[in-house]
């Protein structure tokens, strides 16, 4: 282990040791980012895209409010999608919608918006996609109760189909053993003073990151894997939207 990666254990420890354990005195803050461009489904924003009759962001909204640890969501939006997203809260009884934030040229700009206005006193900070409608509260828990034990905490999927890496023409140049390989999905859920110290650092450094985990491990900190329960499968393609409808429909009944 070298002197950055000594630091970086001991900070987590830190951080980690100064986390309250208690139930009653853990605020946990919810940011869901809902402000696609939505171009690869046809210019249509995702998060208002329809499943089953209901806007896709109103299912993580309901997901999030259901779940008992969460004390408030920060949903981030397009300026001009503000409005509706407001008004889906209040029709559908989302009490726990503090703000909306406005939407970044980038995701990460986006999360970065949504993470500055969380309530002060944050002890955890849960960041997920809007366009992930079929998370439940249940995971949402599962990932919480691993990301209280060990500071930081992201949904997962273990790989099941067998992995390639191609070359620049497109041939198969290796088969990569899937051992050990994961998906990574959202929720991904941190001590609020560990991602304020990754964002800080990345922002001092400039580093490029393509997810949180990926802020964190940058900065040193260490991410468990939660196998979730249930199927939470991204709406990114219409043709998505009909196999997350038929989910939808069965876990209703």
């Amino acid at each position: 282990m070298n002197r950055i990666e000594i630091g970086a254990a001991k900070l987590h420890q830190a951080i980690c040791a100064a986390f309250p354990r208690s139930n009653t005195s853990r605020f946990i803050s919810a940011v869901i980012t809902a402000a696609g461009s939505g171009e690869r489904m046809g210019g249509v924003s995702k998060q208002f895209t329809l499943l089953n009759g209901q806007p896709c962001i109103l299912y993580s909204l309901r997901a999030f409010q259901n779940s008992e640890q969460i004390r408030e969501i920060v949903v981030v939006a397009k300026k001009e999608e503000e409005k509706m997203i407001r008004d889906l809260a209040k029709a559908h009884g989302i009490t726990k919608l503090s703000c909306v934030a406005d939407g970044g040229k980038s995701r990460a700009e986006s999360v970065r918006n949504g993470f500055l206005r969380i309530d002060p006193k944050s002890d955890l900070v849960a960041i997920h996609d809007g366009d992930r409608p079929l998370i439940t509260s249940g995971d949402i828990d599962l990932v919480i109760r691993d990301a209280i034990r060990y500071g930081a905490a992201s949904a997962a999927r273990v790989v099941t189909d067998s992995v390639k890496r191609g070359d620049d023409k497109g041939m198969i140049a290796q088969s990569v053993p899937r051992d050990g390989l994961f998906t990574v999905q959202t929720p991904q859920i941190f001590l609020t003073d560990m991602y304020r110290v990754s964002l800080a650092l990345a922002d001092k450094s400039g580093v490029y990151y393509t997810d949180d985990n990926a802020l964190c491990e940058q900065a040193g900190f260490k991410v468990k894997l939660t196998v979730l329960t249930n199927e939470n499968d991204k709406l990114t393609f219409n043709e998505d939207a009909a196999r997350i409808e038929r989910v939808l429909r069965e876990r209703n009944g």
